[in-house]
């Protein structure tokens, strides 16, 4: 952030506040906090607050001078963060908590609460609020009884709020315009949480006040009127009368969006791209880019002499002033000790935090998290280094005995020669592969051994590769180390004499793809020949966009002409769709369509106009089945779209995150409980089938799958 005069910059870097001229150069480091400091805002252009994690990684606001004397600010027994000064730089307002927003004067006092609500995101996200250009109001962002976003107005001293509007999944931290007559912020109505999956992010303004009303035919009289001159003083008021009617869209979809620092244009962030497009109110405004800016931009803000400053991932730059056209670096150099003993503590301490305050459940499913942190509390100093750190964090969250968590370290080992093998594209006969032969029993579609150039044919036995002889000295896997992509000649025996195969392998990661697809493909020839063509069949490797695409697809291309379709989730580790997919399936026709030139033929409304299943179904799913998959048999089961079949599912079910460190590192944060209608909490319950088949193993190794086939004889005793 730059100062009020526009000479300084203020910033986080690793967990410490730093400071250093706007033009760029040598930075001073202003705190040496082991834990961690950071959101520094300007009170004046020598003092700066901030937010640090004191003792057990609990939040309170200090302040600093620009020479590094440091003071606390506020503090309570409550957490105490997101500091945002007024522009009069007379007040500073901040989250207390998770549900409340507090103003302190500058010289300190008693925080004072402005509004009460939930900001569910508070502890993991940026200040939900900003001030109005007279310092009377804030405007909130709040989460609202349906798990959208209510964007409000309310007085400095909590005397008055008023609902500006609701948005339907989320929003951006609304601001105001410069004149006070506006608020505009970033909305989503769909994208991952609805079937309109490719839902946009407008960016929107609503305008507080009418417009004043004028009339072409006096501005005759008005020529020699003297200018008048703009009234210095914003006055922020809202007319609640027709408000819902003065929401405007300026652009339909975006990722970023701040003021100029004229206030006269938005500078947004479209596709990458920063775009600028005016902030008055009138015709539908067309964005233009602003030349000279290439890169992402994820922050804007006003510099010294007329410089638009930018933040681009971990740097700063300048647009400079007059024409467009011109970037130019703000280079900041700094040097910063870290003491790994004290920084793991500190890092201990903010991670036991963090799940004290932000895990789903506010009891932690009954461990005493005190008793936790004073267990590990001696351990974490005997640590070798920062990737052996996290492990112990995995192990210290592992304790709450809940799924969709662990550790994630910022420096993860790595092996220093990796070792990549090749692949064919083929099985090995295993009888004989322990004798250092290697003989083809079965080549894979769509694989380098299938193309016709380079074909390789059950029975086939590789001999050599490249003139090495293969043998259990040389066995195939070290001949296809780094060979991906590269030309190999292979010497292979066929029907008793020697032949060239010249080949080019590919990946071990494409094997994976491979297999898959192949096993969906047996899956599908089983379900046509157990139900004499009757039955479709579609896979859901996953709960996520591409899966949902494929499944779509499905429904298009394999449900033609059959009765019913087995819908199998085993294997799904889960993601965000299975509402979306739910809903596809449990529509039942209640209008039909019908054309001049094909009679006869109906299209039911839920198909005409969207994408429906409207097929008996079934469901297959087994212990492999996780989270978002989960949740689909429970739906399936509950919407009664058929019988369920296979395996009990693991019960992890949680909403989850990431919390991030200042060192790079993270850990998996449940922050949302899953529940059915009757209160049971999914998470430690597997959704147990109507039909419990176990896997066999037997049955697979000769080439039957008794699970799919029982889900067959259950749906054929339902199709007509």
């Amino acid at each position: 952030q730059a100062s009020p005069n526009g000479k300084r910059l203020v910033f986080e870097m690793r967990g410490d506040v730093f400071v250093a001229p706007e033009s760029g150069g040598t930075t001073r480091q202003l705190t040496k906090n082991p834990g961690y400091d950071g959101e520094p805002t300007w009170l004046n252009d020598k003092d700066i607050v901030y937010t640090t994690g004191g003792q057990g990684g609990k939040r309170s606001v200090r302040k600093l001078t620009i020479d590094g004397a440091d003071t606390a600010f506020a503090e309570e027994s409550r957490d105490l963060f997101h500091p945002v000064v007024s522009p009069d730089r007379n007040w500073v307002a901040m989250n207390r908590g998770d549900d409340e927003i507090v103003v302190v004067p500058v010289s300190g006092g008693t925080p004072s609460v402005v509004m009460k609500g939930r900001f569910n995101d508070a502890y993991q996200g940026g200040a939900p609020f900003s001030w109005s250009p007279d310092n009377e109001w804030l405007v909130v962002n709040s989460t609202n009884d349906r798990g959208g976003n209510d964007i409000v107005m309310v007085k400095r001293n909590g005397s008055s709020q008023t609902l500006l509007t609701r948005v339907g999944k989320s929003a951006s931290t609304p601001a105001f315009l410069p004149n006070g007559k506006g608020v505009f912020y970033i909305g989503t109505e769909g994208l991952d949480f609805g079937e309109a999956r490719d839902s946009k992010s407008p960016l929107y303004v609503i305008d507080l006040v009418s417009d004043p009303l004028t009339f072409a035919e006096d501005d005759l009289e008005k020529l020699d009127d003297a200018p008048v001159k703009d009234d210095p003083k914003v006055t922020v008021r809202v007319v609640e009368k027709g408000l819902k009617d003065r929401r405007r869209r300026v652009l339909a979809d975006v990722q970023g969006a701040w003021l100029s620092p004229d206030g006269r244009s938005f500078l947004v962030n479209v596709n990458g791209a920063l775009m600028r497009v005016p902030t008055a109110p009138g015709a539908p405004a067309t964005a233009r880019p602003v030349v000279g800016v290439t890169g992402t931009v994820q922050g804007v803000m006003p510099g010294a002499k007329g410089r638009t400053l930018l933040r681009q991932g971990g740097r700063v730059v300048a647009l400079t002033a007059g024409p467009e056209g011109a970037t130019v670096p703000v280079n900041l150099s700094a040097r910063i000790t870290v003491d790994n003993r004290a920084e793991e503590k500190a890092l201990f301490n903010e991670i036991w935090w963090a799940l004290d305050r932000m895990y789903y459940d506010p009891k932690l499913h009954g461990k005493d998290w005190q008793k936790v942190h004073d267990e590990f509390d001696p351990i974490v100093s005997q640590v070798t280094s920062r990737d052996d750190f996290y492990s112990l964090m995995g192990e210290m969250v592992e304790r709450l005995d809940s799924s969709h968590q662990g550790a994630n370290t910022s420096e993860p080992f790595r092996p220093e020669n990796p070792q990549p093998v090749a692949w064919l594209g083929v099985e090995f006969d295993p009888a004989v592969s322990d004798t250092g032969r290697y003989v083809v029993s079965k080549v894979y579609a769509n694989t380098p051994a299938a193309h016709p150039d380079s074909e390789l044919r059950p029975g086939d036995e590789v001999l050599k590769v490249n003139g090495a002889a293969l043998s259990n000295a040389n066995p195939l896997g070290v001949a296809m180390v780094d060979q991906a992509g590269r030309k190999v000649t292979l010497a292979v025996r066929r029907n008793g004499a020697e032949v060239k195969v010249v080949i080019k392998p590919v990946s071990a990661a494409a094997k994976t793809e491979v297999m898959y697809d192949d096993w969906v493909e047996y899956q599908r020839a089983e379900v046509a020949r157990l139900s004499n063509g009757t039955l479709a069949y579609s896979h859901i490797r996953s709960m996520d966009a591409p899966s949902l695409d494929q499944f779509l697809s499905d429904i298009q291309n394999e449900t033609v002409g059959k009765k019913g379709i087995i819908v199998d989730v085993r294997f799904n580790g889960g993601g965000f769709t299975s509402h979306i997919i739910l809903n596809v399936m449990r529509k039942t026709p209640w209008l039909r369509r019908t054309y001049r030139d094909w009679p006869g033929h109906w299209i039911s409304e839920n198909v005409m106009r969207g994408n429906s299943l409207e097929l008996p179904a079934a469901c297959l799913t087994n212990e492999y089945s996780f989270s978002n998959a989960e949740i689909f048999s429970e739906g399936f089961r509950r919407l009664g779209l058929g019988p369920v079949i296979g395996e009990p599912t693991g019960g992890g079910v949680i909403g989850t995150g990431a919390f991030g460190l200042w060192d790079g590192g993270s850990i998996r944060m449940p922050g949302i409980g899953v529940f059915t209608v009757e209160n049971e909490n999914l998470e430690g319950a597997g959704r147990k089938p109507d039909f419990n088949v176990d896997y066999d193993p037997i049955a697979w190794l000769k080439g039957r799958d008794a699970q799919l086939e029982r889900a067959v004889a259950e749906l054929m005793k339902r199709v007509k």
